[in-house]
């Protein structure tokens, strides 16, 4: 969905995420949760040829309900995935 944090990178085709932050993964939850609970002020995704795109951390955030708005989406995640959050929120206490 195109927005002034993601200029030139909307309209990519399918881009396959091997690394988050140089990091590999195994499942979509382990990457939400790396994507969370990473402090860095770029979030770099990587796919499996080596292509990064880099995320500004604040812009996206900062973005965030406009976008919903614009594209009038009622939630930004899952029962399931919000239910990921509480978790990262109990192991950070």
């Amino acid at each position: 969905m195109a927005a002034s944090g993601n200029l030139g990178f909307h309209d990519l085709p399918s881009l396959s995420v091997e690394k988050i932050n140089g990091e590999r993964f195994n499942t979509f939850e382990e990457f939400y949760q790396r994507l969370r609970a990473t402090t860095d002020p770029f979030v770099i995704l990587e796919d499996y040829a080596g292509y990064e795109v880099a995320i500004d951390r604040q812009l996206a955030d900062s973005e965030h309900t406009e976008i919903l708005e614009q594209y009038s989406i009622h939630k930004d995640r899952s029962k399931e995935v919000s239910g990921w959050d509480q978790t990262l929120a109990q192991r950070s206490q």
